[in-house]
């Protein structure tokens, strides 16, 4: 039996265990596009790495999230409404997990969404990290 989607952390000894998890979610669906467990992978690299990037230390990155949703068709002739994949991820201690996966209808023109969430820890820890190289005068 497949372990339930939440529970496993993305990473790259899991990618057959994360295939059939969104399998199970996708079920039989033929209509629209859906996310690979390669895409889900990619954006928790990225993810961490734009973490890493603002300063943010590992300890301070858990309960951050990762939201993505495609944009939506980019024809101006285009106009219907599309399913495009979006998702969900959440830094745990162990690693990224998904906590959301699915479709959304996206209208011609809509912007694709695709924003690190941080929590108070880690916003405190990317302000700091952005005024290090700077002194505060009193």
């Amino acid at each position: 039996m497949a372990k339930k989607l939440a529970n496993i952390i993305i990473k790259p000894e899991a990618i057959i265990e994360l295939t059939e998890a969104l399998a199970g979610v996708r079920g039989d669906s033929k209509s629209g596009s859906w996310a690979s467990a390669g895409v889900v992978m990619h954006a928790a690299c990225a993810a961490e790495r734009r973490l890493d990037a603002a300063g943010v230390p590992l300890k301070a990155r858990v309960n951050c999230g990762y939201e993505f949703t495609e944009a939506g068709p980019t024809a101006n002739a285009y106009r219907f409404k599309k399913a495009v994949p979006t998702f969900t991820l959440i830094r745990r201690p162990s690693g990224w997990s998904v906590v959301k996966y699915g479709q959304v209808e996206a209208y011609p023109k809509a912007k694709a969404v695709d924003r690190v969430v941080l929590h108070a820890d880690a916003r405190h820890a990317v302000v700091e990290a952005a005024l290090r190289p700077f002194r505060i005068a009193a």
